[in-house]
């Protein structure tokens, strides 16, 4: 709830992010858990300072796929940081040869993805199939 909060305040960060398909597409019991998750996104994407992008599965084998990552900017004075989930932990890296990889990777990623506007569309799609569940 804090982050939604932290999305929604006077001075929200900018956020972009890049989801793989495969995440739209999960079962979950029931299925309104995915449709409020989805509406939620729709309406995130809509704000001024968030960027969504769908991943396509027709992406195949891509350098994502070795697992979730954040690049976290900063003011000017005060250095970039990457922010690594991993099973059991979390790393940060500080390095800044190693942030410059995880902001290169990135870059990769975001132009395998489809635009903001094909992504809605697509998160669109996903929440009907899940109406349609029973």
């Amino acid at each position: 709830m804090a982050r939604k909060i932290t999305l929604l305040g006077a001075s929200p960060p900018t956020i972009h992010a890049v989801i793989d398909e495969r995440a739209l597409q999960c079962q979950t019991r029931p299925a309104s858990i995915m449709t409020k998750q989805l509406d939620e996104l729709a309406q995130f994407a809509e704000l001024p300072h968030v960027t969504i992008q769908v991943l396509p599965l027709g992406t195949g084998i891509h350098c994502g796929l070795e697992g979730a990552f954040s690049v976290l900017s900063f003011d000017q004075e005060d250095p970039d940081v990457g922010y690594v989930g991993c099973p059991g932990h979390d790393l940060f890296v500080e390095a800044a040869s190693q942030v410059q990889q995880l902001r290169l990777t990135f870059e990769r990623i975001v132009e395998m993805a489809l635009s903001p506007e094909e992504s809605a569309a697509v998160m669109a799609a996903a929440r009907s199939n899940h109406d349609q569940r029973p």
